[in-house]
């Protein structure tokens, strides 16, 4: 709502020529045209940020495609594209809050050779006041296949499964790499429990070879004092 006030000010005063000029090139659609328009086939697009469409309301037979992405989805040559995005003919029609943004990204569309994409005048509460919202709503409208906030969880249930699948994958990596080191924990362990048996081998090889010293020693002693006796 800021946003949409900040730019009614601008054009106002005569000093938004950048919207100006994004409107010269659009046949600009009244509210009261929209549901026919969707009932032709045209494709509503509703480009106001989650919170605002919260605060506001949702617009029944709108795609939800948030401003920032809207190129990329729009675009029938992008990777990103969404099912929608055909051919260049499509009527794309964009709507915002107030029918300022929207202009721009119309115009932007426009740009990347979509020549039918245009705009809501006065936006979602030109939509609302007029009756043509509540018209949206009825069963003779076609609903968007992936309208409202559908699109936005498919792609983060498609980002959390990706997540999922790396997250198990590094887990998996961390199991192997704790048996490896677990293993050469124990193949060090195996090679010190030799090294110290062999060590205690090697000190009960010296104690032996200290103790029959000892007994050759004293063997020495009572020979001399025997042979000492005997000169007496």
């Amino acid at each position: 709502m800021v946003l949409g006030l900040g730019l009614a000010t601008l054009v106002s005063n005569g000093g938004n020529t950048i919207l100006q000029t994004a409107r010269a090139r659009l046949t600009r659609m009244e509210p009261h045209q929209v549901p026919d328009a969707v009932r032709r086939g045209a494709v509503l697009v509703d480009i106001r940020p989650q919170a605002q469409r919260d605060r506001e309301g949702e617009v029944p037979a709108a795609l939800v495609i948030e401003r920032n992405v809207l190129e990329w989805r729009c675009d029938p040559t992008s990777e990103a594209r969404l099912p929608q995005a055909v051919h260049d003919d499509v009527e794309w029609v964009v709507l915002c809050s107030e029918g300022y943004t929207s202009s721009l990204a119309a115009a932007a569309l426009q740009d990347l050779g979509l020549r039918r994409a245009t705009d809501v005048e006065g936006g979602y509460w030109a939509l609302r006041s007029s009756g043509a919202l509540a018209e949206l709503g009825d069963g003779g409208i076609p609903q968007a296949p992936l309208g409202h906030r559908e699109l936005h969880v498919l792609g983060r249930r498609r980002s959390g499964a990706r997540l999922r699948r790396r997250a198990g994958q590094q887990e998996q990596a961390i199991v192997v790499s704790r048996r490896a080191l677990l293993e050469k924990a124990r193949a060090g362990c195996g090679e010190l429990a030799v090294e110290r048996h062999a060590g205690e081998m090697r000190a009960d090889d010296g104690k032996r070879d200290l103790a029959v010293g000892g007994t050759r020693r004293d063997r020495g002693e009572r020979r001399l004092r025997r042979a000492g006796g005997a000169e007496r």
